[in-house]
């Protein structure tokens, strides 16, 4: 199961290139690191962002919620990120 991430930033001190690489190494080191069945808390996928040094501000537009895998006799899903979208904040 795939979880894209989308995100807007404001920055001082690093460009949007250089946030964006940072943070989609830090947002998929994150998701590398779930196990099979465990939920991707929205609060820490901010928490990862908000990490960067220079990213000043930030607002987490997708996931909305937390990104809860199916578990149960049939099915065992196991969260990895998807697409990783940043922008600058408007």
């Amino acid at each position: 199961m795939k979880a894209d991430i989308t995100a807007q930033v404001s920055l001082s001190n690093l460009t949007l290139d250089a946030a964006r690489k940072q943070m989609t190494t830090a947002l998929t080191d994150h998701f590398n690191r779930l196990a099979p069945g465990e939920v991707a808390v929205r609060t820490r996928l901010g928490a990862l962002i908000s990490e960067v040094v220079g990213v000043v501000d930030y607002q987490l537009l997708a996931p909305k919620i937390n990104v809860v895998p199916v578990v149960n006799k049939q099915t065992m899903q196991w969260i990895r990120a998807g697409r990783i979208t940043v922008e600058k904040m408007p």
